[in-house]
């Protein structure tokens, strides 16, 4: 991204970033520094304090300048970045609401002393309530990242969200075998027969011990299948008999090392280094993510919450991409996400004279789309949100967002239910008539016919009137118009996940 201002015009402002998670922030932040050295100014970039965030940018960066400098996020790393620097300068600070956040009394005075030297200012994130909160954002120093178009993430609904059992939990301690904590031995027994090449994070706890317990066993039960384990110590590779450990290497290289042996199913286990920050790529962008376990704890703040989907990212291929979670976090992050953006939306839009902050606490949001977690990281950072029991700004519906009293009585949940049913039990004529459809889709009315011939129907065509009428002579009404030919309905969908 190129800087259109004048050197003049940067001076002295705090420009808040956001970006999609993993959609392009790290190239905003390289294209955007040339720009600023060509206009005569040194770059510093503060990053989390985690050598894996300096690494990765480095690597991206790829030949060194010296007038860029990275700065981890703690009091001497700053402090000493902050002494090298001889002329004007522009503060990045990557992740900033997790960067710029807490209590840290050194740290946090390291940073608020580089702020105000600095010429101008870039706070980038996925996540900026914070920021928001905390900052004079104005609607003109707002910047937007665009989605690319081939960006995977939550809030264009390109990421098929799975529930695991609502007896799942996060692994909060040492001693806790995930085998145990979630049903991973179903889990695995269902997932390893799916097509390859798939590449599945565990981000289920954030202790070392079980992730590496689970890795043992799971080199017993599977010894043809390669696992990870990544953490502060490293990375540790096991398949069968063959064990390695990468206590240096850059995990994108790892990877693709792994990739160009030839490996297919890749079963990877990190805890909190897993979060805001890393991609989990090869060095060709080749090889990504397929599936992610999310299991957080219920301390877990809304941002957290939205940086642990390492799934997001920018891919030119149509590996499909699923995220496992309880029922309950996979409603919290869809609420999370959809309600900043439906902030972001109202801040970019607001009267100009008015601070971001000053819009959000204007805006009446529905109780609906509020969770019980926080809504920021930092204790300082609170906002008057107006919540409303009144259905006013984005539909519900665009937040998944139904209601108990429709759940509970809707007669497509018990369409569901018999399709689950179905598919798992004994055959039938209607079991095999819904084996063979393909949720996504469009069949013609012939085609329709066809398949029900095919599972034994004696009159498929009087068959055909009962699945697609609007009447639902059968009760069971699956097929909606659409394009000239009929599909499932889209509330039926999940039914074949």
């Amino acid at each position: 991204m190129s800087i259109s201002h004048t050197l003049e015009s940067l001076h002295h402002r705090y420009f808040t970033v956001k970006g999609h998670i993993q959609s392009g922030k790290t190239r905003f932040i390289i294209e955007t520094s040339r720009s600023l050295l060509a206009l005569g100014l040194d770059v510093v970039v503060i990053v989390r304090n985690n050598r894996a965030d300096r690494e990765q940018l480095l690597d991206r960066l790829g030949a060194p300048d010296k007038r860029i400098r990275i700065a981890l996020g703690n009091h001497s790393s700053i402090t000493a970045v902050r002494e090298t620097l001889k002329q004007p300068f522009a503060l990045f600070l990557d992740e900033v609401d997790a960067v710029d956040s807490g209590t840290e009394a050194k740290k946090t005075v390291a940073i608020a002393e580089i702020k105000a030297l600095a010429y101008c200012c870039f706070g980038v994130s996925g996540t900026v309530m914070d920021v928001i909160a905390k900052e004079r954002v104005m609607p003109d120093t707002l910047i937007q990242i665009p989605i690319p178009p081939a960006y995977k993430g939550i809030v264009n609904n390109k990421i098929t969200m799975k529930t695991l059992p609502s007896s799942s939990r996060f692994a909060g301690k040492t001693g806790d075998d995930l085998f145990q904590t979630m049903d991973l031995t179903g889990f695995l027994g269902e997932y390893l027969k799916k097509e390859t090449p798939r590449l599945c994070l565990f981000t289920i706890t954030d202790c070392i011990l079980p992730c590496e317990n689970a890795q043992e066993t799971i080199t017993h039960l599977y010894p043809t299948v390669a696992t990870i384990v990544y953490n502060g110590n490293g990375i540790l590779f096991r398949k069968g008999e063959e064990r390695r450990h990468y206590a240096h290497t850059p995990l994108s290289m790892v990877l693709q090392r792994l990739k160009d042996e030839g490996h297919q199913t890749l079963l990877i286990f990190a805890g909190e280094l897993a979060g805001r920050g890393l991609s989990f790529v090869s060095r060709d962008r080749g090889w990504h993510l397929t599936d992610q376990v999310l299991l957080v704890s219920k301390g877990t703040d809304e941002p957290e919450l939205m940086q642990r989907i390492r799934l997001c990212g920018v891919y030119d291929d149509d590996w499909p991409l699923t995220l496992y979670s309880t029922e309950a976090t996979l409603t919290d992050l869809r609420k999370a996400c959809f309600r900043q953006e439906e902030y972001i939306e109202a801040v970019s839009t607001g009267d100009g004279a008015q601070t971001a902050r000053e819009i959000v606490e204007a805006l009446e949001m529905s109780r609906k789309k509020f969770t019980s977690r926080k809504m920021v990281k930092d204790s300082t950072a609170t906002m008057a949100v107006q919540k409303t029991s009144k259905e006013v700004g984005w539909s519900t519906e665009i937040y998944g967002i139904v209601s108990k009293e429709v759940k509970e009585t809707s007669k497509d949940d018990a369409i569901l239910r018999d399709i689950h049913r179905l598919l798992s039990g004994k055959a039938s004529k209607e079991a095999t008539f819904l084996a063979l459809l393909s949720p996504t889709s469009i069949y013609s009315k012939n085609e329709l016919i066809d398949l029900l011939g095919r599972a034994n129907y004696l009159q498929p065509a009087s068959m055909f009137r009962a699945v697609t009428s609007p009447t639902e002579t059968w009760g069971k009404r699956y097929f909606e118009e659409a394009d000239g030919g009929y599909r499932i309905r889209p509330c039926l969908v999940t039914g074949w996940q």
